[in-house]
C-alpha cells in the first residue's frame, strides 16, 4: 500500500507514539531487533554472493539497501556505507531513536546473512536530503 508522503509520515509518527508508550525504555532495542529480522528476510529473498569477503558483502548490502529506496554506496576501503535519499524521510529526522535503530538492525541482519558480524555505527543526517554515513567494521566468518 502506497501512501502519499504526508500520510506516510503521519502513519510513522503515530506508530512511533504507540511504540514509545508500550516500551519507552526499549524502543531502540525493539526497532533494531525488527530491523535485524527484516534484514535477514531480505537477504534470504535476494540471495548472497558466494564466498563473500568484505568488499563483496558491502556491495551486496548496498545493493539491497538501494532496493529499499536508499541511494546506497559501499566504500569497502573506508569500511562504511554512504546512504542518501532516506526512504524513511522526515520520520528519520523526527524519530531517530526508532528509525535509525531500525536502519541499523537492517544492516546487521543483511551482514549476518553473509556470515559477517558487525556493530554498525550510524552518523545520521539532520535533514532527509543529506547523506547518512554508517561505519560497518565487520568480521567475516567462514565456517
Amino acid at each position: 500500500m502506497h501512501f502519499p508522503a504526508r500520510r506516510y509520515d503521519l502513519l510513522v509518527d503515530l506508530l512511533v507514539r504507540i511504540i514509545q508508550r508500550a516500551a519507552p525504555d526499549e524502543v531502540a532495542t525493539i526497532a533494531e531487533d525488527v530491523g535485524r529480522e527484516y534484514g535477514r528476510e531480505l537477504a534470504a529473498e535476494i540471495g548472497a554472493p558466494g564466498d563473500a569477503g568484505y568488499p563483496e558483502a558491502i556491495k551486496a548490502v548496498a545493493k539491497a539497501l538501494t532496493g529499499l529506496g536508499f541511494e546506497a554506496k559501499g566504500e569497502a576501503d573506508l569500511q562504511r556505507l554512504v546512504l542518501a535519499n532516506c526512504p524513511f524521510g522526515e520520520a528519520a529526522t523526527g524519530h531517530p531513536d526508532v528509525v535509525c535503530s531500525l536502519d541499523r538492525g537492517i544492516v546487521i541482519g543483511l551482514f549476518e546473512s553473509l556470515g559477517a558480524e558487525c556493530q554498525p555505527v550510524l552518523h545520521p543526517h539532520s535533514r532527509p536530503s543529506e547523506e547518512c554515513v554508517t561505519e560497518v567494521p565487520v568480521a567475516i566468518n567462514r565456517g
